[in-house]
């Protein structure tokens, strides 16, 4: 994430160096990269109006920004892996999660159930490398602002927070946090449940299940706020995408052709 504020800590405070256009910047590389990687597909327009046009979107765009880029960059890790290029989709996944934790659920579904162990011990080594620096530096500092802030268990509570349903047990008291926490948890371990069950085959199927999770847990952690909505809606317009990229193969292998290879190799 400092990164993003380096333009301006280096040549000082004006527009061009706000870390919203760096973000903005970074949201637009990734997503025409993933486009270019895909072969330039047909955008359906109800995708595009969830996931880029959206007031949620535009919203987060001129505000923080960040959560746009973290968006695209996830775009960016799900392209990779349905090209092949599971290396890179890996080093992706580890950036986008040191950027913001809230990142991790979606990378974990793309990551541990879409690609093989090697690449999963490469995201894991990576993750280490980004994050290894900041513990040394003041590890107190990191589980505060990375572990304790959206758990609501920090010093200083989020100025945003929205009336969701963990935020409103968290009001009732320790009781209510530890009720939020645990709704949390079950969650959590439902949304595993069902990956293990039916395992996503496709970017769609992963976006479908990350939607799901990434609602219900947006809805029960106790810090959580009305911009993370952000995060499900833009991911159901994803899987839209990702579902229209993913047929045009399968139309492919259904024509006369392939049909009647298919039929002479019976």
């Amino acid at each position: 994430m400092p990164v993003f504020g380096l333009p301006r800590a280096l040549f000082g405070d004006t527009p061009l160096t706000d870390a919203r256009v760096m973000f903005a910047l970074v949201a637009i590389a990734a997503v025409v990269l993933s486009l270019r990687l895909l072969g330039r597909p047909r955008i359906p327009t109800r995708a595009a109006q969830l996931a880029a046009v959206s007031p949620l979107t535009l919203l987060t765009t001129t505000t923080s920004g960040e959560d746009v880029a973290v968006i695209a960059l996830i775009a960016l890790t799900a392209t990779l892996v349905i090209t092949k290029r599971h290396g890179w989709a890996a080093v992706v996944a580890a950036a986008v999660v040191s950027i913001k934790l809230i990142a991790l659920p979606a990378i974990v579904v793309l990551v541990v159930f879409m690609l093989g162990r090697r690449h999963i011990a490469l995201f894991a080594a990576t993750c280490l490398g980004f994050t290894l620096p900041v513990l040394l530096v003041d590890a107190k500092a990191f589980v505060e602002h990375a572990i304790r802030f959206p758990t609501g268990g920090a010093h200083v509570s989020s100025p945003a927070s929205s009336p969701f349903p963990g935020r409103l047990l968290t009001e009732l008291g320790s009781t209510g946090h530890l009720a939020a926490l645990a709704l949390l948890v079950l969650t959590g371990l439902a949304i595993v449940a069902w990956l293990i069950v039916r395992r996503p085959d496709t970017a769609a199927d992963a976006f479908w299940r990350v939607t799901v999770g990434m609602g219900a847990a947006i809805l029960l952690m106790p810090a959580s706020r009305f911009g993370y909505l952000v995060y499900p809606l833009a991911f159901i317009g994803l899987m839209l995408f990702f579902k229209s990229v993913e047929r045009i193969p399968a139309q492919k292998d259904r024509t006369p052709e392939a049909l009647q290879h298919s039929q002479v190799q019976g």
